[in-house]
């Protein structure tokens, strides 16, 4: 149900969950370490 979901703009200061995993080191990396880095470059914006 799509009332459930809640997405969350995330930017470089936030904290991320360290035990998330999505099984796929490329993406894992995004999500940790390039997506702060787009976001402070004014480069992209991630949601989660």
């Amino acid at each position: 149900m799509m009332d459930e979901l809640e997405f969350v703009r995330l930017n470089s200061d936030d904290s991320r969950d360290a035990d998330f995993d999505c099984g796929n080191d490329d993406l894992n990396e995004f999500f940790f370490v390039d997506s702060k880095a787009n976001f402070r470059e004014l480069l992209a914006v991630t949601y989660a």
